[in-house]
């Protein structure tokens, strides 16, 4: 997702749309607060300028139960604000699963080589 100042969704794909129930075409212009039934984590990125990668992020709302690995980078201006920030994430199970996989390969070549 690419949300800008204010909050406002500039840009949802479809799995980001997936993951957290939206509609990604009619939630561009909305804020975060009116799409999602939860706090939004990326505010303080605007104040700060610090964006963050790889973090854990449990969801526990009425609507859902999330457990992602989020990261978000900000984007700046030439004056140092933040005018934008890029937020990716991946549901969790994805990630294990992933991460399994790439472990299975590992001890496969280590097998191999001895």
């Amino acid at each position: 997702m690419v949300i800008g100042q204010g909050h406002v969704l500039r840009h949802v794909n479809s799995v980001a749309g997936r993951i957290l129930g939206i509609d990604p075409k009619t939630s561009i212009g909305k804020t975060l607060n009116e799409v999602i039934d939860f706090e939004p984590i990326v505010g303080p990125i605007y104040r700060t300028g610090v964006g963050y990668v790889d973090r854990e992020l449990i969801i526990d709302s009425p609507a859902r139960h999330l457990h992602l690995l989020d990261t978000a980078i900000p984007i700046k201006n030439r004056c140092g604000e933040v005018v934008s920030v890029v937020n990716t994430f991946r549901e969790m199970r994805r990630v294990r699963k992933m991460a399994g996989r790439y472990a299975g390969t590992i001890t496969r070549a280590s097998l191999s080589t001895a």
